[in-house]
């Protein structure tokens, strides 16, 4: 059989924490996803998230991260198999607090997850968000009619700098939830809108958006 298949069928040999830490250079990166041990380093600059955010879980478990980044997981897994080098040893004596610390910590996430789930907090509201969108392009569209058919006077620019910074501050909310693909339960149409409020209104790109945010959420979610 193809060689990547005889490997899967081989036991992937065990490794402590001290082993896993070791590789957390630019060159030389694992990632611990599961008790699973991943080598990245060849395949970070293929990641559609970008090398710099699995960069900050370099020798560290990413467990927690993994699951709250990627919407569709058995499609991600998929493309992590080939870079499964290892198993987590979970009965070496010298790594015996910190696994204890890491598993506490995903029963703990896992539990509260599964709330959320079961109260629909996971499940955008249509009619919410589609009001936010209405609010955005009515107000804008208010700013623009109320100087171009009424005039440039003090009061009317005022008016309308009212009107489009409660835009603005509606549309950064909205975009960010997009960003967050928060809204629809398709990929596609949450990148598509978060274009569109993003891009259009307030003229920024949702790929400079999505890299950096993404390192806001990224560094909070290692342990």
């Amino acid at each position: 059989p193809p060689l990547r298949f005889r490997e899967s069928l081989m036991a992937k040999p065990l490794v402590n924490w001290g082993e896993v830490k070791k590789h957390q250079s630019l060159k030389d990166r694992w990632i611990v996803i599961d008790k699973k041990v991943y080598d990245v380093s060849s395949w970070q600059n293929k990641h559609p998230g970008g090398r710099k955010v699995i960069g900050h879980y370099a020798g560290q478990d990413a467990t927690g991260a993994f699951i709250a980044f990627h919407k569709n997981r058995q499609y991600a897994e998929k493309f992590l198999s080939a870079y499964h080098v290892a198993d987590l040893d979970q009965k070496c004596p010298e790594d015996e607090d910190i696994n204890s610390r890491i598993n506490e910590y995903h029963e703990d996430l896992e539990g509260i997850r599964s709330v959320l789930l079961r109260q629909g907090l996971f499940e955008g509201s249509k009619l919410f968000f589609g009001t936010m969108m209405l609010q955005v392009f009515t107000l804008e569209l208010l700013a623009y009619l109320n100087l171009a058919y009424f005039g440039t006077s003090w009061w009317r620019i005022v008016l309308s700098i009212v009107l489009y910074s409660i835009s603005q501050a509606q549309a950064s909310w909205l975009q960010h939830d997009l960003g967050h693909l928060s809204v629809f339960k398709s990929t596609r149409t949450n990148h598509i809108f978060h274009e569109i409020i993003l891009g259009l209104t307030k003229g920024a790109s949702c790929h400079w958006w999505n890299h950096m945010h993404s390192q806001h959420h990224a560094k909070p979610n290692v342990i």
